[in-house]
């Protein structure tokens, strides 16, 4: 082999290793920056959760006592159109829960309104607030599913609610509602058959998988999360915690972190900032978006 031929080997080889290396991660305040994905173009995300509006008018009536205590919450409005000031700069814009406090009629048109101006594709993934009005007889599963369909629907841009994806600039972003604390089946399945095809991947929930040292509000695949003294649950929600996972959430954790295109997960509901590098895998939580904070995500 002559000289130049093994100059050219020695290059192919490197490059080969680099673009086989895990991808490095740098974060500086709320952006987050990947690097050695090996993109064409880089790709800019915007990830904003718990803005958690509270517009109310007469139509919810009937339901001021189901919304008063959150009705006192952090809500801004003014930080949902920082967040979508900052978006209008990037590629793709992720709603990641608890946008609202309570599904009232006010706070669907709010955010709809809002969104008629932006020209960047934007998805609305639900949080454990979004659906949820106090102290109905239903389970969360029912609230999901009665308050998605039925209030929640102009914002899922004829989507399925509870679980989506899409690919932008050859990334693929799969976003699924796992604000019960748990995944279902159906979306195990749809997990397991986005990431099959070995795309470079960003996983979008509202809650925070499970990341050991981490406590109770990283409550998906949280191993104490188990029942408990019914007495001690919050009276505006008796159907919150005290309950072991659900197979198909454990399973979809184990998969999440054994995935090995799976580059990053981006989650909010802790309402503080936070990254863990488990398994290969960085999990980074978002800001509070009330104040107009969010992450701010470079692929490259």
């Amino acid at each position: 082999m002559n000289l130049l031929r093994k100059i050219l080997f020695a290059f192919s080889f490197g490059a080969a290793l680099f673009l086989s290396a895990a991808p490095v991660y740098l974060v500086t305040g709320n952006k987050l920056r990947i690097r050695g994905v090996g993109l064409a173009s880089q790709l800019k995300l915007v990830f904003a959760s718990d803005i958690h509006l509270t517009e109310a008018d007469e139509r919810d009536a009937q339901y001021q006592e189901n919304y008063k205590r959150m009705a006192q919450c952090v809500g801004n409005p003014a930080g949902l159109l920082k967040v979508l000031e900052t978006a209008k700069k990037a590629d793709m814009l992720i709603l990641g829960g608890d946008i609202l406090s309570f599904p009232s009629l006010a706070n669907v048109d709010f955010i709809a309104n809002a969104m008629q101006e932006l020209k960047t594709p934007w998805y609305f993934l639900n949080g454990n607030h979004d659906w949820h009005f106090e102290d109905l007889p239903e389970t969360d599963g029912d609230r999901r599913a009665e308050w998605s369909a039925n209030r929640l629907a102009p914002l899922f841009q004829d989507r399925n609610p509870l679980m989506c994806s899409c690919v932008v600039k050859g990334v693929k972003i799969i976003m699924l509602d796992n604000g019960t604390g748990e995944i279902l089946p159906e979306q195990l399945d749809f997990f397991r058959q986005e990431i099959a095809d070995g795309k470079p991947a960003l996983l979008a929930l509202h809650i925070p998988l499970f990341v050991s040292g981490r406590g109770l509000d990283y409550a998906c695949g949280h191993p104490d999360w188990t029942p408990g003294d019914p007495a001690k649950k919050p009276a505006y929600n008796p159907q919150w915690g005290g309950h072991t996972h659900a197979q198909s959430t454990l399973e979809f954790c184990q998969a999440v972190w054994a995935a090995p295109n799976l580059i990053a997960i981006l989650a909010g509901h802790t309402h503080v900032p936070a990254t863990d590098y488990q398994k290969g895998k960085l999990q980074i939580v978002a800001p509070l978006g009330s104040r107009g904070d969010c992450l701010e995500i470079t692929v490259q």
